[in-house]
């Protein structure tokens, strides 16, 4: 097994897996759940919030932009609110930069 695991990774890998914790050269491993779940919480609380604005009808305005269709017949309605996702496409691409650059 230790010879596959040297094909596959490298001494140092190895090394770093099979030494105890707190001997020297010992890094270990950084658990991913511990960045990640915050990041879920803000993510969850973020939701929610835009839910509830949504739900109350907050932003009035918010698909029915210039350039968003609606085709309306008598048993069919489409709705196409390319505008509408235009506009949420550039701030969520700027919010997510921004998050990107800052943190």
């Amino acid at each position: 097994n230790e010879t596959r695991a040297r094909a596959w990774c490298g001494e140092s890998e190895i090394r770093r897996w099979t030494e105890e914790p707190g001997a020297p050269g010992w890094q270990g491993a950084m658990n991913p759940g511990s960045l990640l779940g915050p990041w879920l919480v803000v993510a969850g609380v973020v939701l929610i919030v835009v839910g509830v604005l949504l739900w109350w009808g907050v932003p009035g305005w918010l698909g029915r932009l210039p350039g968003d269709l609606r085709i309306e017949g008598e048993s069919t309605r489409i709705y196409l609110p390319i505008t509408t996702m235009i506009l949420l496409s550039a701030v969520l691409t700027i919010v997510v930069h921004l998050l990107r650059r800052f943190f």
